[in-house]
C-alpha cells in the first residue's frame, strides 16, 4: 500500500508565464523606478541628509549583510550545479532546458532569487554614503550595480529557461 502514490509527480509548470507575474518582473517600470531611487539616494538624497551629520557605524549591519551574501552566493552556486547536473554543462554553451521541467522550474527560481539579490546590493552604495565614504561611490561602482540589476531582469523577463 503506497501512502503517497504520486508524490514524484511533481508539478514544475511554474515557467515562462507564470514568472511574469511574480513581483517586480511584471512591466519594466518597477526596475526602473528601483534603479531611478537608488541613483537619486546616491547622488542627492543622502549626501543632502549627511551633509552636516556625523558619519553612520554599521558594523552589525555589515557583517549580516556580508553573511548573508555569502549564504546567498552558496544557494546560486548549488542551484547553478543542481540544473547542470542534468546534462553535460559547459559555461560557453547556452544550456537548452526542456519546457515544464526540473531543470527549468530550478532556473526560473534560481534566476528570480537573483533578481532580488541584486536589487540588495544596491544597499553597499547607500551604506557608503551613510558612512560617509563617498569616494567609493566611483562611476564604475555605479554602472556595475544598475547594469547588474537591469541584466539580470532581462535574464528573468527574456531568458527564463527557454
Amino acid at each position: 500500500m503506497d501512502i503517497f502514490p504520486n508524490m514524484n509527480e511533481v508539478d514544475y509548470s511554474c515557467t515562462s508565464n507564470e514568472m511574469e507575474e511574480w513581483f517586480g518582473l511584471g512591466t519594466p517600470m518597477f526596475i526602473f523606478a528601483v534603479l531611478m531611487a537608488y541613483l537619486l539616494l546616491i547622488y542627492k538624497i543622502l549626501p543632502n541628509y549627511m551633509e552636516d551629520r556625523e558619519p553612520y557605524q554599521l558594523k552589525t549591519y555589515i557583517i549580516v549583510y556580508n553573511a548573508m551574501q555569502m549564504l546567498s552566493c552558496i544557494y546560486i552556486i548549488t542551484g547553478i550545479f543542481r540544473i547542470a547536473s542534468t546534462s553535460v554543462f559547459h559555461f560557453w554553451d547556452c544550456l537548452l532546458l526542456e519546457p515544464n521541467s526540473y531543470s527549468e522550474y530550478l532556473f526560473n527560481r534560481v534566476t528570480y532569487f537573483t533578481f532580488w539579490l541584486k536589487i540588495s546590493e544596491l544597499s553597499e552604495t547607500i551604506v557608503f554614503v551613510l558612512r560617509k565614504k563617498q569616494n567609493q561611490v566611483s562611476y564604475l561602482h555605479v554602472f556595475h550595480h544598475c547594469s547588474t540589476v537591469s541584466l539580470i531582469y532581462i535574464l528573468c523577463t527574456d531568458y527564463r529557461g527557454k
